[in-house]
């Protein structure tokens, strides 16, 4: 069976998109087999970038009119690594989703793992939502809290939270500390140009110094993530 993966958090521009990219990037460069899903419809990000990739769009909803939409993930889930973009303020239908279909428990009896990234930029607001967050799943599902350097750099909030830093110790919660990129403006150009990590590390309109950056900023996304041991199961 194989592992769904979602990027989230109810706050935007945290950078959920861009770490949900490079957990794409990292299974193409690995060989691994995955399935790749933007449920971001006003800034589908992912999908732009790694459409050729086979990446679909997804509808998370309180509607019944799209209460049948996620379908397609869960089933991906169920033979290969599935990652999952998801959109701000999200939160609610995701946990309906769940609580509806009984995902847990399902999830659990068909191997179906499930682990949930929390990108977070060190703000109060997506400090709290985080505890929130955790408060809800009671560590019913694993977490990944990503402390993202790109968009935050104070971490005062989250380090002196005394209750959240409790929920992270008794749920097991792993800490990724996401990489700067070098070149704000490469890296805006990548996304301009909606280009996929791994084309934007041999693009010949880019200098040199900026393929470097690119190539230096993935190492360093590759090396943490297989220090933190996050897709350990897929690797296998």
């Amino acid at each position: 069976m194989g592992t769904l993966h979602f990027f989230g958090n109810d706050k935007g521009g945290v950078g959920k998109s861009l770490v949900a990219k490079t957990a794409a990037q990292y299974h193409l460069d690995r060989g691994i087999d995955f399935a790749l899903f933007d449920a971001d419809r006003s800034t589908p990000d992912v999908k732009e970038a790694y459409k050729n990739c086979g990446c679909r769009s997804v509808i998370f909803s309180e509607s019944k009119e799209y209460e049948n939409e996620p379908r397609p993930v869960y089933f991906e889930a169920k033979k290969r690594t599935t990652l999952v973009n998801l959109p701000p303020h999200v939160g609610m239908a995701l946990k309906g989703w769940f609580e509806k279909n009984d995902l847990f428990e399902i999830a659990e009896e068909e191997g179906v793992k499930l682990v949930y990234w929390f990108v977070c930029s060190g703000e109060p607001t997506s400090v709290r939502l985080l505890g929130e967050h955790l408060n809800y799943f009671q560590g019913k599902i694993d977490h990944v809290l990503v402390k993202n350097l790109i968009h935050g750099d104070s971490w005062k909030y989250l380090e002196s939270d005394s209750f959240i830093q409790k929920q992270i110790a008794e749920y097991d919660v792993k800490v990724l500390d996401f990489p700067q990129f070098v070149g704000k403006n490469t890296l805006r150009k990548i996304n301009e140009q909606r280009l996929t990590f791994g084309e934007a590390r041999e693009e010949r309109e880019f200098n040199p110094i900026e393929r470097q950056r690119v190539k230096t900023f993935l190492k360093g996304v590759h090396q943490t993530f297989d220090e933190l041991e996050v897709f350990t199961q897929e690797a296998a």
